[in-house]
C-alpha cells in the first residue's frame, strides 16, 4: 500500500539529513520487483509508474509527490514487491535501511505510527482476502 508524507508529519524532513537526493529521467527503472529492498524512496516530485507486473500494464498505478516507496519491504528487509518506473522526470530521496533502522530506534513515536499504519494495512488485506470468493468445483457424482 502506498504510505503518503502526510500520514507520517515530521517523518520526511527528520530523515532528510541521512537521505540521499536523485534525479531520475522518465523511463528509467527506478527498482524491479524482485531486487533486494535496500532503501525508502520519498518521491519529491514527477510521476511514478507501479506495477506488479512489467508485463500486464492494467496492473499499473501512477504515484506522485508526497508518496513514500518501499517501506515495508526495506524494514522487513525482503525484495521489492513491485517494480517502479519513471513516468516523467522525477527528483526522489533515497534513505538507506541502515540509516532508517537507526533513526526509528532513536525515535519511538514514529516507529509506533508506522507500526500502526501497516497493521491498517494488513487488516484492510485480510478484509479483501476474506471477500474474495474463490470459484467452487462441482463433485462429480458416480453414476
Amino acid at each position: 500500500m502506498d504510505r503518503f508524507t502526510e500520514d507520517l508529519p515530521g517523518f520526511r524532513g527528520a530523515v532528510d539529513h541521512l537521505t540521499s537526493v536523485q534525479h531520475v529521467a522518465a523511463g528509467e527503472t527506478i527498482f524491479k520487483r524482485g531486487d533486494v529492498a535496500g532503501r525508502v524512496a520519498f518521491v519529491d516530485s514527477g510521476r511514478i509508474r507501479v506495477s506488479a507486473s512489467a508485463k500486464h500494464s492494467r496492473e499499473a498505478r501512477m504515484v506522485s509527490a508526497g508518496v513514500i516507496l518501499g517501506l515495508g519491504e526495506t524494514l522487513a528487509g525482503t525484495k521489492y514487491a513491485v517494480t517502479a518506473q519513471a513516468s516523467s522526470n522525477v527528483t526522489i530521496a533515497f534513505l538507506p535501511r541502515d540509516g532508517l533502522l537507526a533513526f526509528l530506534r532513536e525515535n519511538p513515536e514514529i516507529c509506533l505510527r508506522i507500526v500502526r499504519m501497516m497493521s491498517e494495512d494488513l487488516h484492510v488485506l485480510y478484509r479483501r482476502l476474506s471477500e474474495v470468493r474463490l470459484p467452487t468445483r462441482r463433485r462429480r457424482t458416480k453414476q
